[in-house]
């Protein structure tokens, strides 16, 4: 009987240990996790406030441009040519800051993530990236040529695959 009495304290007195180190185990590490779940929190609203704050200038900068633009018989042909690079750059930059603030609307939960589906001619995108980076492929002593033989089509979202291509482009 006296065994059976202490088996059985011992038992119930070590589940009731191990439930009470559960709980304070889940209460520490809630502890713990609380500053990088306000570190989080501050990343994600500072991401959609440096990008929303970003679109006005962006917006200015590219209305300039087309501005400066519709005058370009006035222009060098030179000026024109970086004013078209000026103008294309500030449009990639724009729609980065629309992508920034909306992946940040949905880590709040708010809003949806739109993806246009379109027919996109590769070739037609790899020739306007390589216009994109000769002045820095030029800075870093590497030469840039765009070759193709036939357009290649495939489906999806233009700016994303632009964005692709570009950063595939930096890293080489």
């Amino acid at each position: 009987n006296a065994l059976n009495a202490l088996l059985t304290l011992l038992v119930l007195g070590g589940t009731i240990v191990l439930f009470g180190a559960g709980l304070g185990g889940l209460f520490l590490a809630n502890r713990a996790l609380q500053p990088t779940r306000e570190a989080y929190t501050r990343q994600q609203r500072f991401i959609a406030d440096a990008s929303h704050e970003l679109r006005t200038p962006l917006t200015f900068l590219c209305a300039n441009t087309e501005i400066l633009l519709d005058g370009r018989d006035r222009l060098d042909p030179d000026d024109v040519s970086l004013l078209e690079d000026i103008y294309t750059e500030a449009n990639y930059m724009n729609i980065l800051a629309n992508n920034m603030l909306a992946l940040a609307r949905l880590d709040v939960g708010e809003g949806h993530f739109h993806r246009e589906h379109d027919i996109v001619d590769l070739s037609k995108l790899a020739e306007s990236i390589t216009h994109q980076g000769k002045a820095a492929a030029q800075k870093n002593g590497v030469a840039l040529h765009f070759e193709s033989t036939a357009s290649v089509l495939v489906v999806g979202d233009p700016a994303l695959l632009r964005q692709v291509a570009l950063i595939l482009l930096d890293n080489a």
